[in-house]
């Protein structure tokens, strides 16, 4: 992402060369993905005879453990969909004993689900290289082919009772009325629906960005190594703030985008993450039309339900990256 617009000259001089359509194409590469870091492939450990340092501190050669309370942190800082593949189920989420059933041996990390409940890492240990693992993602009590009794993920999820949910549907049909297990699936509480302002404490149930990537796959490592993560500059806040004071038709002049940064103004719908980086909530609102006042910044961008099935999120389309792409 550019640390400012793109002006109005650079599209006509790009236009004249190559046409208005192909023009705003290119631009919209250009702003999107110019700046993305690129791609460091982390080498992979596992099995491997001399990469024990990778995970384990050594003593003398000999290998400490690593505590229950540390794993998880040590296996995101390669699984973080730039350096190695991101996995796609939830971690840090407290497991309903009444909803799922977990194997007696699957442990759990303070009472939550971690990568070491389903994957065994000490498998990644075994140095025996003779043949490719069968069970490359280290599952528990893995098995496959003729002589397995039933999908892994049915070692807690039961067929019975597990039904696909989309969290965003979240009033009852023809109603106002809240369904609170939706809210609960990413919050730790329901919130203020009558919030007419950004409190800043959503009260996530853990980090955002693993919230949105347990379900969203199609979006789990392009995104993040484009958007999400990024640090927003002080020129883009400030040009945020206007298009949201102006619209998305006309072009913003640099001029007008360097008062709204001395006056040190920001936008309050589309706003960063915690620490000042595009968070998949800047653009998209999780949030189904009519959870919040229509008025309230937490009811921009809200989906909209079709046909009681089908969410429509207005976030698409060239015309939406003009909130921060001047093309």
């Amino acid at each position: 992402m550019n640390n400012r617009p793109i002006g109005v000259d650079l599209l006509r001089r790009l236009t004249l060369g190559i046409g208005v359509t192909a023009a705003a194409a290119l631009l919209l590469c250009l702003t999107t993905f110019a700046a993305a870091p690129r791609r460091e492939k982390a080498p992979n450990p596992h099995r491997q005879p001399d990469a024990c340092a990778t995970c384990h501190t050594l003593d003398n050669g000999k290998k400490l453990p690593i505590t229950p309370e540390n794993a998880d942190e040590l296996c995101l800082k390669c699984h973080d969909g730039r350096k190695a593949a991101m996995e796609f189920h939830p971690v840090g989420r407290p497991l309903d004993p009444e909803k799922y059933a977990r194997p007696a041996n699957w442990p759990l990390v303070d009472n939550r689900l971690a990568c070491l409940t389903c994957h065994n890492m000490k498998v990644g240990c075994d140095q025996n290289l003779s043949a490719p693992p069968a069970n490359r993602m280290m599952l528990r009590d893995y098995r496959s082919g003729p002589t397995a009794s039933q999908p892994f993920c049915q070692n807690c999820h039961k067929a019975a009772t597990y039904q696909k949910l989309n969290p965003h549907i979240m009033l009852l049909p023809d109603s106002d009325q809240i369904v609170e297990d939706k809210c609960l699936f990413c919050h730790e509480k329901v919130l203020d629906r009558k919030a007419m302002a950004r409190t800043s404490k959503p009260s996530l149930k853990t980090d955002q960005l693993s919230l949105c990537r347990d379900c969203h796959q199609q979006h789990k490592d392009a995104m993040i190594q484009s958007h999400v993560g990024l640090k927003v500059s002080e020129n883009m806040l400030a040009y945020m703030h206007v298009r949201e004071v102006t619209g998305l038709k006309s072009n913003i002049g640099e001029q007008t985008v360097a008062q709204a940064k001395v006056a040190g103004n920001k936008p309050i719908r589309m706003v960063p993450g915690p620490a000042g980086e595009i968070a998949c909530t800047t653009c998209h609102n999780p949030h189904e039309q009519g959870v919040f006042p229509k008025d309230s910044p937490l009811a921009f961008r809200a989906m909209r339900l079709v046909d009681n099935t089908r969410l429509v999120s207005p976030v698409h389309g060239q015309t939406w990256c003009r909130h921060c792409h001047d093309f």
